[in-house]
């Protein structure tokens, strides 16, 4: 049984409800952080206007998994903030702790 244009208009219009485009469900907060996240990050200035350009149209799911990529990729300005990461990256360890 094939669906009528009005069936399909609805299933369409209902598809997808639990992950909104972020920028129709007015969330300027939200949209704000993302985009600080994005202008902060460490990516190259094409990759960050290539998101920036994408913001519109970015699903809420498409936003959660960037945020976590965004923020592992800061540009920290605080040097303690800084060393607890090189710290935590292994920076500091030498080659003898290795083996």
């Amino acid at each position: 049984m094939s669906k009528n244009k009005n069936e399909i208009f609805i299933d369409n219009l209902l598809d997808n409800l639990d992950d909104p485009i972020v920028a129709e469900t007015h969330s300027y907060n939200y949209l704000g952080y993302f985009e600080s996240l994005i202008l902060n990050s460490l990516y190259a200035e094409s990759y960050q206007k290539h998101l920036l350009d994408k913001v519109d149209t970015m699903r809420k799911s498409e936003m959660d998994s960037l945020v976590v990529e965004l923020k592992e990729n800061q540009r920290i300005n605080d040097p303690q903030n800084q060393f607890k990461q090189m710290a935590k990256a292994g920076v500091f360890t030498s080659f003898s702790d290795q083996n």
